[in-house]
């Protein structure tokens, strides 16, 4: 009977002294505490499996939420008659924010401006020589945060737009 787990010191005391009484006492409690701690353990782990399925459960219904919400989003996005892109200025060999990229741009867009397909393109690639008045104009909004409105004629497809222009984010 060496390996004895005691719960108090008075366990302790009783099995020094040599009392064979006072060890099965022992043993007993420490059976009896033992199970009652698998008991615990085995409920902690039903809760717990409860919670993960509560967890997952309000997971399913947000991403559930965020799909409809972005198919709504989209479904704006792509019927309104409003020409509409997101660009996003980056480095390019003319320096710093000296070149944009179309990131999303809706049909109306395309039959407004006249350009195909912009998403992924530089505006220098699309509009060559005009391409610095536009880098221009919407780097203002970039570096201030102040929207503008204008009219200005895109010339690479001899189109007059009216345009509205301001900062996302930041």
């Amino acid at each position: 009977f060496r390996r004895v787990l005691f719960r108090s010191a008075a366990d302790a005391v009783e099995h020094r002294a040599g009392d064979h009484q006072a060890v099965r006492h022992v043993e007993t409690r420490t059976d009896d505490t033992i199970e009652q701690l698998r008991r615990q353990i085995t409920a902690l782990a039903a809760e717990n499996a409860g919670l993960k399925e509560a967890v997952s459960a309000e997971r399913g219904k947000r991403h559930d939420a965020l799909a409809r919400s972005e198919q709504r989003y989209r479904t704006l996005f792509d019927s309104i008659d409003e020409g509409f892109c997101i660009i996003e200025f980056l480095d390019g060999p003319h320096g710093p924010l000296s070149d944009y990229v179309h990131v999303e741009a809706n049909p109306a867009y395309t039959t407004h401006a006249g350009i195909p397909n912009v998403v992924g393109k530089k505006v220098r690639e699309m509009v060559g020589d005009e391409a610095q008045g536009w880098i221009d104009l919407y780097g203002e909004v970039l570096r201030t945060g102040t929207p503008i409105r204008f009219e200005r004629e895109l010339v690479a497809t001899r189109r007059w737009l009216e345009l509205a222009a301001f900062r996302v984010g930041r």
